[in-house]
């Protein structure tokens, strides 16, 4: 009985294992994805590890205000639903709680991007909190701009993705989307909205 107990107790830890290692892969493909697009070949992709607190908390309104997403077309001169997501409590609890343990930056190391360095969000405040820095010292001492995202928080067997991605490039140059995706042709493809700016 006990071997028993211990040959399911290891083939568990096996599945949990393989499970883990699935969703790092997935996690990097769907990174490296969003990196191709957002890169730039003559300049350093910079980026912090997570987002600042102010995003965050905005994200979590959103998203717990939204229960059904819809997409619409004029048709006839008459708006109608051509798409919709309902996002269950337990999914929007469970997106919340991936978002909440964002500020873990051990997660980070497993991305790996060319060209690219990291800056700390606490180097990004206190850079612009400061009136003689601001701007001019960002360019001067690290590039043009900086992103800011999530880890990808996968959903409904892995089938859709929450994310959030921002780049930030002066006082009123930036942008930032937090969106639902799910894959089409095997790329990653953004579905829904739920939460954006423009600077």
């Amino acid at each position: 009985m006990k071997q028993i107990l211990f040959l399911i107790l290891i083939i568990l830890s096996l599945t949990n294992c393989v499970k883990a290692q699935s969703l790092r892969k997935q996690t990097r493909e769907f990174i490296m994805e969003i990196y191709k697009v957002q890169s730039s070949p003559a300049e350093p992709f910079i980026y912090t590890k997570g987002i600042d607190s102010y995003e965050k908390k905005e994200i979590i309104e959103a998203l717990e205000k939204t229960d059904t997403l819809k997409k619409w077309r004029k048709v006839n001169g008459n708006l109608k639903v051509i798409d919709s997501l309902v996002l269950s409590t337990k999914e929007k609890k469970y997106i919340i709680n991936k978002l909440e343990r964002a500020s873990d930056i051990s997660l980070w190391d497993q991305f790996n991007f060319p060209h690219s360095f990291t800056i700390s969000q606490d180097t990004v405040t206190a850079i612009f909190k400061d009136i003689n820095r601001g701007w001019n010292y960002f360019r001067n001492t690290y590039g043009s701009s900086f992103n800011s995202f999530t880890i990808p928080i996968f959903f409904r067997d892995n089938k859709l993705c929450a994310f959030y991605y921002d780049n930030s490039c002066g006082g009123l140059c930036g942008e930032g989307v937090f969106a639902i995706y799910r894959q089409e042709n095997k790329h990653w493809v953004r579905w829904f909205t739920i939460y954006e700016w423009v600077s």
